[in-house]
């Protein structure tokens, strides 16, 4: 029993030790998001340096949340539906079953990378961008 706990707590380190390697790799390819780098100047009364590194911790705990959201999201779209069947990928993967008034499609492939939107945002795996651009302009990033 115990060898079970301590192999979840090795696998739970490992992934946001992942994690952190995304967000420092965001951060180095000039991607932040304004309102959790917002965030991390308030916390920090201006402090540059102490903001980056709230906004690393930050932005760890949002793709942490992301992806138990996209988790509850994905329980809840009823099997045997279009879109049920259209999520043949990762369960961080969120596709949303109402439109927003916006005509864009739910999901399009980009340089052969799936990427899909949700009422205003759009998702590519488990990163979250506020626009098709940006989530393009991430794609592109990873191809560097």
């Amino acid at each position: 029993m115990f060898k079970k706990i301590k192999s979840k707590f090795a696998i739970g380190r490992l992934s946001e030790e992942l994690l952190y390697e995304k967000v420092l790799s965001e951060v180095q390819s000039g991607i932040k998001r304004p309102g959790i780098w917002g965030k991390a100047l308030a916390d920090s009364n201006g402090a540059e340096d102490m903001a980056y590194s709230l906004y690393l911790k930050y932005r760890v705990q949002s793709l942490k949340d992301e992806s138990e959201l996209a988790e509850i999201i994905a329980s809840e779209i009823p099997k045997g539906s279009a879109i049920h069947q259209m999520r043949q990928v990762t369960k961080s993967d969120i596709i949303a079953n109402k439109t927003s008034g916006v005509r864009t499609p739910y999901f399009f492939d980009y340089r052969g990378v799936k990427v899909y939107r949700q009422e205003k945002t759009w998702f590519v795996g488990g990163d979250s961008f506020p626009s098709q651009d940006e989530a393009k302009r991430y794609i592109d990033s990873l191809g560097d």
